[in-house]
């Protein structure tokens, strides 16, 4: 049972602008995607509830994710294969923060 809504993920994701790469990591293996922030938002509107996978808690940080391996349209036009991790964090408005973004 996922802990994020998949509705407020979904929403949220209207707005790419909302939807934040957390870490260099993340940024390198999107972009050796060859997708951009649109197409990852994209991706994020198109999750369904059989995608997900697990829930993951660091103790370390006290942070929550969940975990949704899917299958999204690369910017070629191709179906890859992608692990997602993300969270919502709520500042005032609330953002999907992606912990992974990479193939499975």
């Amino acid at each position: 049972m996922p802990v994020y809504s998949l509705d407020t993920i979904h929403e949220v994701a209207q707005d790419k602008n909302k939807v934040i790469l957390l870490g260099r990591k993340v940024e390198i293996d999107v972009t050796n995607l060859g997708y951009f922030k649109a197409k990852v938002a994209a991706c994020l509107r198109e999750l369904h509830k059989s995608d997900f996978h697990k829930t993951i808690y660091y103790e370390d940080t006290k942070l929550t994710f969940d975990v949704y391996k899917t299958k999204c349209h690369s910017p070629l036009g191709e179906v890859d294969d992608i692990y997602i991790k993300l969270k919502l964090n709520y500042k005032g408005e609330v953002f999907v923060e992606i912990g992974s973004f990479h193939l499975l």
